[in-house]
């Protein structure tokens, strides 16, 4: 008994502290960006705009605040740029793989340009030369001023004119939310492949009732009926 229960230790308890020591790791959460031009800024406050994202793409959650989410953004491949965005353009969503969450968009300029280091298209950072190749990071735009692209070229983040670009579109996420795919949980066919099992169970059930209807009918008609005991009286008239 002394040996079994020294087993028993021996193999259980060594299981049972390896598994306090293992710790879990927490997987990133990530959230979809739902609404069409949704504004990053560089402040919780939401008062210095950096650039608009692009609907349909997501950011990694860093935190959030009353009304805002702290985020990152920027694809796989590039520096990551943090800011906050109002949380009615953000939306909880899965996301397996983040390696194409945000897009990895090369733009190209269309003759000489120039490299801002603000929207306002006032301070000049950097000049470029024709068909000099940069990455997207969103796009700022106010009222009826010219868009410019927020971008980062040789590791500079900057703006540059709308014009001095080629043309480019940006494709929607592969996880496009204008076209979900619904998988449907019971198939047309096996929906047609059931349909003569349930009609065959139920002739098997109705058949049942009335067999059951009849075998209580014949019970029933072939139980002896009682008769009725009976009753001698006495005819004063019989015997006159």
């Amino acid at each position: 008994m002394k040996k079994l229960l020294l087993f028993f230790l021996a193999v259980f308890l060594p299981l049972n502290f390896s598994s306090v020591s293992v710790k879990a790791v927490g997987k990133a959460e990530y959230l979809l960006i739902s609404l069409d031009n949704a504004p990053v800024y560089y402040d919780q406050e939401l008062s210095n705009l950096i650039c608009y994202m692009p609907k349909t793409y997501y950011v990694k959650k860093l935190g959030e605040t009353l009304n805002a989410y702290h985020i990152e953004f920027g694809a796989s491949t590039l520096p990551k740029i943090d800011g906050f965005v109002p949380k009615e353009f953000l939306s909880p969503d899965s996301l397996d793989d983040d390696s194409d969450c945000y897009p990895l968009l090369t733009l190209t300029t269309s003759d000489s340009a120039t490299l801002y280091s603000d929207h306002l298209l006032s301070n000049p950072i950097q000049y470029l030369f024709k068909n000099r190749s940069m990455n997207y990071y969103g796009f700022y735009k106010n009222g009826d001023s010219p868009t410019v692209y927020f971008v980062s070229y040789n590791g500079k983040l900057g703006y540059i004119k709308e014009d001095a670009l080629l043309p480019f579109s940006i494709p929607n996420h592969p996880n496009s939310i204008e076209t979900p795919t619904v998988k449907p949980d019971i198939s047309e066919e096996k929906i047609e492949s059931d349909e003569p099992n349930n009609y065959f169970g139920l002739k098997v059930a109705v058949y049942a009732c009335l067999a059951l209807a009849g075998i209580i009918a014949l019970v029933v008609a072939l139980k002896p009926k009682r008769q009725k005991e009976k009753t001698n009286y006495y005819d004063e008239n019989e015997y006159e």
